[in-house]
């Protein structure tokens, strides 16, 4: 980091105990998932309060002020994702949350939490890709093209399921039942940027996703995702990331200077 300002901040997962006594914190550049693995903890967000233990999770907006207190002899997973670490629909963070776990998703959770450990920054990355990922699945509507009504939750799940195919942004606005402009500004208004780059991220970061896999080379998931040769896969994931695909791969991190 030394030398340069961060162009990418990256979301990091540890696994924390907390005392039985009551505190107070709010994060204002990054929201926070906390999922219980062992024992209890007493959260709180304004009107929201729940114990969060192996069958209830939590998530807590950037910003907003919450009370905690360990019950007993604790363990949680606490994901911290900085706001830009990952391209989500608003309303994901809009408010605070319950994340209701069932034990399929605690064997999850805990697979999760045995990488929390790892000092690779590639690894937190996709392991709170993931998370997220999981949270959109469980709460976000499906993509109805039949709905006259305007909703961006839809239209970020339809994107997700579409990545590699040609999108055009006039058939998305008219499946929405508005025009070009109307669709542009309200979609900017929602994600603060525009539909063509909101879907340049998505496409990025779903390669990223992607390189776990060994047997894939980086030409078969830049054609998957959408672009039309390496060079611009290249281009993109270096403008999201600050790295090259291959060096993401290899687990070179390294920051790049603005």
């Amino acid at each position: 980091m030394a030398g340069g300002t961060a162009v990418y901040a990256s979301p990091t997962l540890a696994v924390r105990s907390y005392d039985a006594v009551a505190a107070s914190d709010s994060h204002r550049s990054y929201h926070q998932i906390v999922l219980g693995i062992d024992g209890g903890m007493e959260v709180a967000v304004d009107q929201l309060a729940t114990v969060v233990d192996a069958s209830m999770g939590m998530v807590i907006p950037a910003g907003a002020r919450h009370d905690y207190l360990g019950l007993g002899l604790n363990r949680q997973l606490i994901v911290d994702v900085p706001v830009d670490a990952l391209t989500l629909p608003r309303h994901l963070f809009d408010e605070a949350s319950l994340i209701r776990i069932d034990p399929r998703f605690q064997q999850w959770v805990l697979a999760v939490a045995r990488g929390a450990d790892s000092a690779d920054p590639f690894v937190h990355w996709q392991a709170t890709a993931h998370v997220c990922d999981a949270l959109l699945l469980r709460g976000t509507p499906g993509f109805d093209p039949r709905a006259a009504r305007f909703t961006l939750p839809r239209i970020d799940a339809f994107l997700r399921t579409h990545l590699a195919e040609p999108l055009s942004i006039s058939d998305l606005a008219a499946h929405c039942g508005c025009g070009v402009r109307t669709f542009h500004d309200r979609f900017v208004v929602e994600f603060g940027i525009t539909p063509y780059r909101y879907l340049m991220r998505l496409r990025v970061e779903q390669a990223a996703r992607l390189m776990h896999e060994p047997r894939r080379s980086l030409a078969d998931i830049a054609a998957n995702m959408g672009f039309t040769d390496q060079s611009a896969f290249t281009h993109a994931f270096v403008a999201r990331f600050g790295v090259t695909p291959g060096r993401w791969r290899a687990g070179a991190r390294d920051v790049a200077s603005a």
